[in-house]
């Protein structure tokens, strides 16, 4: 997962950088490690697990959008373990 992703809000770039290190609820990675691994105490290789699988996830969505800019907003439920809750976040993939 090299890509790298711009996290917007309005003209104020919030995040800048690879996918696996996108900024992500503690929780949300807690949930998915207790899902995949039965792990309610992630060491760092689930944790770093999880984080693939969370940009994965992300990385499905803008093929399924046929697009390299995703609002959060329309993705929210798929997108919920972003540590982001805004409606006017832009999730912008560089190639």
């Amino acid at each position: 997962m090299r890509h790298k992703i711009f996290i917007r809000k309005k003209d104020q770039t919030l995040y800048k950088g690879k996918m696996v290190n996108m900024p992500v609820k503690e929780e949300a990675i807690k949930e998915k490690s207790l899902e995949l691994f039965d792990d309610d105490d992630p060491c760092i290789i689930h944790q770093s697990y999880v984080m693939k699988h969370f940009a994965q996830t992300l990385a499905s969505l803008f093929e399924t959008e046929n697009s390299d800019t995703i609002q959060l907003k329309e993705h929210k439920h798929t997108l919920n373990f972003l540590d982001y809750n805004d409606d006017d976040i832009t999730i912008s993939l560089k190639r």
